[in-house]
């Protein structure tokens, strides 16, 4: 999945549906994306609907793309800090040697 080209999700169609999608995307806990989302229940039934919702295909397949996303975009960024990292340690690295020989770059 590396390699396919980035297609951005189809939201579920509900408002209430997309910004619960959205909070669970973001690790908030299911009763909590419910009822932030704007259902009015009490914390039991947020928990209990809230289940049932991310289970809904439309709402589970954007969740899971949305985290994926968000996982690639991370893995990318950590990737790029590990490359300015190594060259730092490289550029470091040869300032060493040149003062280990009595060299200095100017």
């Amino acid at each position: 999945m590396e390699n396919a080209p980035e297609v951005p999700p189809t939201p579920p169609a509900d408002p209430r549906h997309l910004r619960f999608a959205l909070l669970v995307a973001a690790y908030e806990s299911l009763a909590e994306s419910y009822q932030k989302a704007g259902f009015k229940c009490s914390r039991a039934t947020a928990y209990v609907n809230g289940h049932r919702l991310s289970r809904k295909p439309d709402v589970a397949q954007y969740i899971a793309t949305m985290r994926h996303l968000e996982y690639e975009e991370r893995r990318h960024a950590y990737k790029e800090s590990c490359r300015a990292c190594d060259a730092l340690v490289a550029a470091n690295r040869e300032a060493g040697f040149q003062a280990m020989l009595g060299r200095t770059s100017r």
